[in-house]
Formats: structure tokens, C-alpha cells, sequence
């Protein structure tokens, strides 16, 4: 009888100590996803989106940088607080917003990130959407 109560403390142990380890894992793994630093850029379009998704790759020379996380309209974002924003063209415009990976876009590293981003728009960088494939 005693030996049945070992054994099944020692199973219960074994399953409360790997529980714990697999929930130690998943906490790092999470961690490292939550911990990570992105760039937020946004960006605007007067034409057709059609065929660009969230989570659509954003490339850099054809170099994976970051990802699309937002399509909407540049009304629905910045309309309520400028009612004259309706009355004006580009109300119509589409509003890309992307998450730009500093680790992978070596530009962005620095600690002055948005600086960088918007020398690189004075100096010309530009988005526009192709097909993949």
C-alpha cells in the first residue's frame, strides 16, 4: 500500500514538473514575441489595394523588413477628430499602416529610429505595391 502512494507521488511530481517546464517555455517564447521592437510606419494610396492583405510581406529592395498590419481609410482614422477632412480629396485615401522589423531592416537599428525612417522619406524612399510571385 505504501508503495502505490510512492509511485503515485512520484507520477504526480513528474507531471506537475513538466507542466511547469512546458509553461516556463512557452512564458520565454512568448516573451521574446512581446519583448520585440518594431517601427510603425504608415503610408497612403489614392489607387486600388486590391490584392494587399494584413500580414502581406513589406520588402526593401526585395529584402523581407516588416509586415502590412492595417488597411483602412485615412477618414475613418483621422476624420473624427478634423471634420474638414471629409471635404478634401485625400479623405478618399487609402491608409496602409506596416511594422517594420529593426532587426531585420538594419536602417532602423538605431535608437533614433523615426529619425532615420523620415531622412529616408526626404531622401526619396517611397512605397508602392507589386504583385508577389
Amino acid at each position: 500500500m505504501n508503495e502505490n502512494k510512492a509511485n503515485f507521488a512520484k507520477i504526480g511530481f513528474f507531471v506537475l514538473a513538466g507542466t511547469a517546464l512546458i509553461a516556463l517555455a512557452i512564458g520565454i517564447a512568448g516573451a521574446r514575441t512581446f519583448n520585440k521592437q518594431v517601427v510603425e510606419a504608415e503610408t497612403y494610396f489614392a489607387e486600388s489595394v486590391a490584392g494587399l492583405d494584413l500580414g502581406s510581406a513589406v520588402k526593401y529592395r526585395g529584402v523581407p523588413v516588416g509586415e502590412v498590419k492595417r488597411i483602412g481609410f485615412v477618414y475613418c482614422e483621422y476624420g473624427k477628430q478634423r471634420d474638414d477632412l471629409l471635404t478634401k480629396a485625400n479623405a478618399r485615401e487609402i491608409l496602409v499602416v506596416m511594422e517594420l522589423d529593426p532587426e531585420r531592416f538594419g536602417l532602423l537599428r538605431a535608437p533614433e529610429a523615426d529619425q532615420v525612417l523620415r531622412r529616408l522619406v526626404q531622401q526619396g524612399l517611397r512605397v508602392k505595391i507589386t504583385s508577389s510571385g
